[in-house]
């Protein structure tokens, strides 16, 4: 009997713990903002802008914001996004769960509220529609992509419905779209009507052409009346410019202008477009940099090389960066542990204590006084504090 009034008391103490330490379920009152806030924690660290000069043009008091690369972006306050212009004055409360970036004419965005449904608003925040997808991609002129259970379509900016969801992925160029069915890509208009067949490994669209890979080689079709337009290569990249790179199976490069002309081959070992009209290009292990006629401007010395941004190209030795000028001159010797491309006149470099920024007059214009910093945009660089 004593035996099994302990195994009742022992019972007994266990179910009286787990009553206590089982977590309270949230009350059938709670919204869904309630259950969001109850976790979320404001970083102590607050964002704002800055202008070229370091001065402080947007306070620091926002828990996110992205770049200004137009005259209204998003910000984060105490957890809720809303949208701010370029002095900083609220255009769009601060009430939304999830906001995408305007289109390009400042005017349509789409953005999510607390009870998770997503609307199309204007830059009053008057909303223009209701919208019945889960996923949305940037607005591509007049048009967004749209997806509902990772099946993608196409909206107008008044929210109507032009291509139903039902493509694996979707890309818009122009007035076609590059669509992803099943395995294989093909185009369509806007009217859904099939331009190229759902028959390749992968289309991207670039100088009014589509390259097209299938079966490991790539070919260049017309966006007017899609055909093929060039020969089949081993590899071609995108033309840029008015040219691009191709391989054969001997792994030999060579570039080629926009009509299919070859202009040069070469016998390094790699070579990749640089952007102003000038290639890099890699022997033995190390990049340098020629022209079109594949006239060297610099040997080949470096270890890493980005493309130029501004006249300014990054490179790298021994795991320190510097700046080269178009005309492969040292403009900074490699003496930076780590530093990115020239972006509106000015050029992040970090420093001893933080992020701080560079001009073309090789001056430290902004002194490392803040934890992180991005690129400028429109004059503004959003910056975090310390």
């Amino acid at each position: 009997m004593i035996l099994k009034f302990l195994k009742f008391q022992i019972i007994t103490c266990f179910l009286i713990v787990g009553c206590v330490n089982d977590p309270q379920s949230p009350l059938s009152s709670d919204s869904i903002e309630d259950i969001y806030f109850r976790d979320y924690k404001s970083p102590k660290n607050k964002w704002g802008y800055m202008d070229q000069t370091g001065k402080t043009v947007i306070k620091p008091k926002y828990d996110d914001v992205r770049d200004m690369k137009s005259n209204i972006t998003a910000a984060n306050l105490k957890g809720k996004w809303g949208f701010i212009d370029k002095n900083g004055e609220k255009l769009i409360d601060f009430k939304y769960k999830q906001v995408h970036d305007f289109n390009k004419s400042d005017d349509r965005v789409v953005v999510q509220d607390f009870n998770n449904k997503w609307v199309l608003i204007d830059n009053l925040g008057v909303i223009i529609d209701s919208l019945a997808y889960n996923d949305f991609k940037a607005f591509a002129g007049a048009y967004c992509p749209v997806a509902y259970n990772g099946q993608w379509g196409v909206m107008d900016q008044s929210g109507k419905e032009i291509i139903a969801p039902g493509y694996n992925n979707l890309k818009i160029t122009e007035d076609q779209l590059i669509v992803k069915k099943d395995k294989h890509y093909g185009v369509i208009d806007l009217d859904g009507k099939e331009l190229i067949p759902f028959e390749y490994d992968r289309i991207d669209f670039s100088a009014n052409m589509f390259r097209i890979k299938k079966d490991g080689k790539y070919s260049f079709y017309s966006s007017e009346n899609f055909v093929r337009v060039s020969p089949i290569y081993n590899y071609a990249s995108h033309i840029e410019d008015g040219y691009f790179i191709v391989k054969d199976s001997d792994n030999k490069y060579a570039i080629l202008d926009s009509s299919f002309k070859v202009i040069l081959e070469s016998e390094a070992e790699k070579i990749e477009y640089a952007n102003d009209l000038i290639w890099k290009y890699k022997r033995n292990g190390l990049w340098g940099l020629m022209d079109v006629n594949g006239h060297e401007i610099t040997r080949p010395k470096y270890e890493l090389m980005n493309k130029f941004q501004e006249g300014m190209i990054l490179y790298s030795i021994n795991d320190r960066w510097g700046y080269l000028d178009s005309t492969g001159e040292i403009f900074i010797p490699a003496d930076m542990p780590i530093a990115w491309d020239f972006k509106d006149g000015l050029a992040r470099i970090l420093l001893r204590n933080g992020t701080g920024f560079i001009d073309k007059n090789k001056t430290l214009v902004i002194e490392d006084k803040v934890f992180e910093v991005r690129d400028f945009y429109n004059g503004l660089a959003r910056f975090q504090t310390m």
